[in-house]
């Protein structure tokens, strides 16, 4: 820390009002040989005022140790001066105002108060006691003023007593904070300054009361303590210099206290254990992850265990920069010593020890000079022109491994002339760079001409000189060579390779240093970035929702409603300021349960003053499946709803008004078939047997547009009844083979003599069976198969048709239900028909309470397949459209 620092941290140990109170005490001293006093108890009194004058400045030291004894001594000293001066009239009872003032501050409000009524009570009974004294005049003037001491001793109380009232921050100022620590941290050269830079940022990062920066040795297994930060900002003296055993911190690092990548919570700590304080502590790691120290904080506050994990990651980044500062500096003692260690060697003459000495001088400027680098291209043509001009090298570069080919590339060389892209790369073992690489050592070559690990690639390198090559080496790997090129023979010595190798291990530790602190720099920005870009995004989805022409309303994760845009309000005619905050199950339209029990979305739809409104419900959940809330998004439908029943009651007058004509040409045609009006030729009954089909087919038609417009105004009623299940599958199936004679198609049914009696309209299934049987015919071709299965369940019964004709396409599949939807297939245009009868299928199958499905596979056939219950009574649910029908 220094010698300034030194002075700096022995000034905060000056405590001043402790100092005040003994010049108080020697005001006291000098004023009692004005009294009246005996000689012999002034004599007393006098000896008791200097020592307690000359012991204040170390009894009143609230952080030291022995604190209740020395509590003690302030509280004797004082009470005894006053009870040897009763009875005299003089002023030395003030002496009581340095337990007054002291003691407040040295113990915990209970006991301190505790005490200082104990010694009011007792120099109260000494007053009292002194004879010759009128008792009402002494116990009012004793009254007074201990009323005068407590006052004093409440206000020393309050005013001691820490206050935090920090505003709420926003996110980005503790990044700021750090980045700002973060640029003094990288300006701090000693440990000592490294780690009080350290505590005072992570002190400033949050509302601590307590904040230490600890040192380890690892080879006595301690925790020393560097600097150690209060509630007030300074330093706390009592505990800096601490060692404390690492077994009792090591307990403290375990993975169930974690609370990030690299924080641990406490709530208590070897060197401090305070009632209601918690505590977090961040070791401080270096690039090979040994603990090399121990950043902590406190906080009393009720949320300190959330402050403190909002905190961890920003003490993470001040822990990781600490620690890259911390190596650089624990790389110059290394350094140092080694720069120690080469001067003895080559000391061993005067022209030794001064080439050594200038040598050594060299090294310490050279890395010096790199440690305030934090770019590695421009750390590392920094490192190879100092290494040049130390070593007279006129041409050489500094190649690097490249971790995805493993081939050596220069990543700086001295001939500026050269790019890095113009400069060669080597394999490994090739060239003399590849052979310092494979063999790991360090090599000399006095004359290039006569060595073969020269590689000849230009008429430069022809002629003889002198070269050096010394590994990199990282981690106990070579990572990279140093290549340094004399135009004298002889010129490189051994020296030469002591120098560079230990300048060039020192350059790859400050390279990895320095690409963790760019790392953690661009973790940092990555934050920051990451926090503003959530912002953006919240104030741009407010945005929408608050523009959309949808009521949209949001609640929390406690069923809260947290937003409602305007069209809700709209809507819905409610204020938004009025429902802030109320459940959101009490909204028209929202879901009756807790939305978190499902994953689906529900709907709803009600009339409210006149208007239709449908309801969905959609519940919100993170990637990790964690339920947020749920929105409700509430869309007016009065207008479809009003355009939907028109669009039906036109189809079934129009369907109705169609069948009265068609039923009397269907009438004069089936007369004039039968000669009624005369014999006719076949050409003419050709012609009438056409217009006859047709007229069917038209009927068939109506009658489907009728189905579908009394199924969706609900004026379809069942007319349950017990049927015999299997009669009516084999009547209905001849009357359809026979139909469709005409086709080339092999029809096979398979019904078991077991069936069940059923409790079903007969006609409704009737109509249900010809549709998927008809429908098979249609898009089978000639030469196919159409089977009809019928099977027995427990309470239900299955029929399956089957057909090889063309099979559904896959996406026409999620279609194949919906209303006068064809799928498209090369039957299409032959097959005619509406796209009605398997939605008309599929209500009358839900309306017996029973489902359907299909399976298909284009050019192969499908196999539709229904499921209904067999009893009248059985526990069904109907669709969504059935209701009230």
């Amino acid at each position: 820390m220094g010698r300034n620092s030194s002075f700096r941290i022995w000034l905060t140990r000056i405590r001043p009002l402790a100092w005040a109170l003994a010049c108080f005490a020697l005001v006291l001293f000098g004023y009692t040989f004005s009294t009246s006093i005996p000689t012999n108890r002034l004599t007393i009194i006098a000896i008791v005022l200097g020592v307690t004058a000359v012991a204040l400045p170390w009894l009143f030291n609230p952080e030291g140790d022995w604190r209740e004894l020395r509590t003690l001594g302030i509280l004797a000293l004082p009470l005894s001066v006053a009870i040897l001066s009763e009875g005299y009239h003089t002023a030395l009872w003030s002496v009581l105002l340095i337990p007054a003032i002291a003691i407040p501050q040295m113990l915990p409000p209970r006991w301190a108060f505790s005490a200082i009524g104990l010694m009011l009570i007792a120099w109260a009974v000494s007053n009292v006691l002194v004879p010759a004294v009128e008792v009402e005049t002494v116990a009012l003037e004793v009254g007074l003023r201990s009323v005068g001491f407590i006052l004093v001793a409440v206000a020393v109380w309050l005013a001691a007593r820490p206050r935090f009232d920090y505003p709420a921050m926003l996110p980005e100022a503790p990044i700021r904070r750090a980045t700002r620590a973060a640029e003094r941290l990288r300006g701090s050269l000693s440990p000592e300054e490294t780690l009080e830079e350290l505590a005072s940022a992570a002190k400033a990062c949050g509302p601590f009361i307590f904040a230490s920066a600890s040192t380890v040795d690892w080879r006595a297994r301690t925790l020393r303590m560097a600097v150690a930060i209060g509630a007030s900002g300074r330093t706390l003296g009592a505990t800096e210099m601490l060692s404390i055993p690492w077994d009792e911190i090591s307990v403290l690092l375990r993975d169930d206290r974690r609370i990030g990548d690299n924080a641990y919570l406490a709530d208590s700590l070897p060197f401090r254990d305070i009632a209601g304080e918690h505590y977090m502590l961040v070791p401080v790691r270096t690039a090979t992850g040994e603990i090399c120290g121990l950043l902590t904080v406190g906080d009393d506050d009720p949320k300190a265990r959330k402050r403190l994990t909002e905190t961890a990651p920003l003490l993470e980044l001040l822990a990781s920069q600490a620690a890259a500062v911390l190596e650089n500096a624990a790389l110059q003692n290394t350094l140092a010593q080694r720069i120690e260690a080469t001067t003895a060697e080559m000391g061993r003459t005067a022209e030794d020890a001064m080439r050594a000495r200038t040598r050594a001088e060299s090294m310490y400027q050279i890395v010096r000079a790199l440690s305030g680098t934090l770019e590695p291209q421009p750390l590392l043509d920094q490192a190879l022109l100092l290494i040049a001009q130390a070593t007279q090298a006129e041409r050489g570069g500094i190649m690097l491994i490249d971790p995805k080919s493993g081939r050596l590339a220069f990543s700086t060389n001295l001939d500026r002339n050269i790019t890095r892209t113009e400069a060669i790369s080597l394999e490994r073992g090739q060239g003399l760079a590849g052979w310092v690489v494979e063999h790991r050592a360090p090599v000399i070559i006095p004359n290039t001409a006569e060595d073969s690990r020269w590689m000849v690639r230009s008429d430069y390198d022809k002629k003889g000189r002198s070269a050096l090559a010394v590994p990199m080496e990282q981690d106990e790997r070579v990572a990279g060579v140093i290549v340094l090129i004399n135009s004298r023979i002889n010129h490189f010595t051994q020296e030469h390779i002591q120098f560079v190798q230990v300048i060039g291990d020192q350059v790859m530790t400050m390279l990895s240093n320095v690409q963790l602190y760019r790392a953690t720099t661009e973790q940092a920005r990555r934050l920051s970035q990451a926090l503003e870009q959530r912002e953006e995004e919240v104030s741009r989805s407010l945005a929408i929702v608050r523009s959309i022409g949808d009521g949209v309303v949001v609640g929390d994760r406690v069923g809260r409603i947290r937003l409602i845009n305007p069209a809700a309000e709209q809507l819905l005619n409610i204020e938004a300021v009025e429902w802030l905050g109320k459940p959101l199950m009490s909204l028209p339209g929202a879901p009756e349960s807790e939305p978190r029990l499902t994953e689906k979305q529900t709907y709803q739809q009600f009339e409210l003053s006149g208007r239709m409104i449908r309801a969905s419900s959609t519940p919100v959940f993170t990637s990790q499946s964690e339920w947020l809330g749920s929105v409700v998004v509430y869309h007016d439908i009065t207008a479809s709803e009003l355009a939907d029943r028109m669009k039906t009651e036109f189809v079934a007058t129009a369907s109705h008004e169609l069948r009265t004509p068609l039923t009397s040409i269907s009438g004069y045609i089936d007369l004039l078939m039968l000669n009624t009006l005369g014999p006719l030729t076949e050409q003419q009954r050709q012609f009438l047997s056409v217009v006859k089909n047709n007229i069917e087919r038209l009927n068939a038609i109506l009658n489907d547009l009728l189905d579908v417009s009394r199924i969706e105004s609900g004026k379809v009623r069942l007319q349950r009844k017990p049927i015999n299940l299997d009669e009516l599958i084999q009547s209905t199936v001849m009357a359809i083979h026979q139909q469709w004679s005409g086709k080339q198609i092999s029809l096979a049914l398979d019904v078991p003599d077991d069936l069940p009696p059923m409790i079903a309209d007969p006609e409704r299934m009737r109509q249900i069976i010809t549709n998927l049987i008809s429908n098979a015919y249609k898009y089978t071709r000639d030469g196919g198969r159409i089977d009809v299965v019928v099977s027995n369940g427990s309470d239900s019964v299955t029929l399956a048709v089957k057909d090889s004709g063309v099979g559904i396409a896959a996406d026409d599949q999620q279609h194949i239900f919906t209303r006068f939807f064809r799928s498209e297939n090369p039957l299409k245009e032959q097959a005619g028909g509406t796209g009605l009868g398997l939605n008309i299928t599929k209500s009358l199958v839900e309306l017996h309470g029973g489902k359907i499905w299909f399976d298909s596979e284009e050019g192969r056939g499908t196999t539709f397949t229904v499921q209904l219950p067999v009893g009248g009574d059985s526990d069904w649910t109907p669709a969504s459209w059935l209701e009230g029908v």
